[in-house]
Order: C-alpha cells, then structure tokens, then sequence
C-alpha cells in the first residue's frame, strides 16, 4: 500500500490561504517591476515569481492527496511524486504544520466513491 501524506481540511485551506498571500505578493512584485525598472525589482520579482510556482505547485499536489483520502478520486502514480513530495513537506514546515503519513489501499483496488478509508500510520 503506498504512503501519502495526510491533508486535512485545516491543512487544506491553510495552503489555499497561504498560495493566495504568494500571489499577491507576486503581483505587487511584478507591477514594482514596471513601475521602477531596476535590477534589484527585476531580481524581487523573479523569485517571487519562482516561490509562487513552488508554493502552487505543492498546494495542487495537496489538493489531489485530499481528493485520494476522501475517495473522490482513485489513488495513482504520479511521474516524479517524490519532487512533489518534497515540496509539499518543505511548505508544510514553513508553515509549522505537523506532517503525517497515512496508507491509501492499492490503486487497483480503490476507486472514486469506495467506502475503503485510508489507514493512519
């Protein structure tokens, strides 16, 4: 059985709200940038460019593993899950949230709507 990381509605609506504080930051970085076109804002708003990306990227990741644990969508192997695992851990503990693991049964077995919960581990 694979291990995922479990994503609570809490959890869930903290990345939301956290994504959404990134974005607007970006924003504000961005009309910075047109504003006074200075290396130094150029410089501001890409990396509030490549932190908006990351933090988007971990919040889809946790919105799917969410879908996975309350049986809207059936568990599958996503290509290079390990990098967004990764990510999702390092947001998670930028945020002080508690990271736990929790087993889905096997993706053959699981489909959307299936009354099998995921096992804390």
């Amino acid at each position: 059985m694979p291990e995922i990381i479990e994503i609570t509605p809490v959890t869930l609506k903290r990345l939301l709200n956290y994504q959404r504080v990134v974005d607007n930051s970006l924003k504000k970085a961005a009309k910075d940038q047109w504003i006074d076109m200075t290396l130094e804002k150029m410089e501001t708003c890409h990396a509030a460019r490549q932190k908006a990306g990351h933090v988007n990227t971990a919040s889809a990741y946790a919105d799917f593993l969410f879908r996975v644990q309350n049986g809207l969508m059936p568990y599958r192997t996503l290509s290079g899950e390990f990098l967004l695992r990764n990510a999702l851990v390092e947001l998670l503990g930028e945020l002080d949230i508690p990271v736990t693991f929790i087993r889905v049964p096997n993706a053959n077995t699981q489909h959307a709507g299936s009354t099998n919960p995921p096992e804390r581990i």
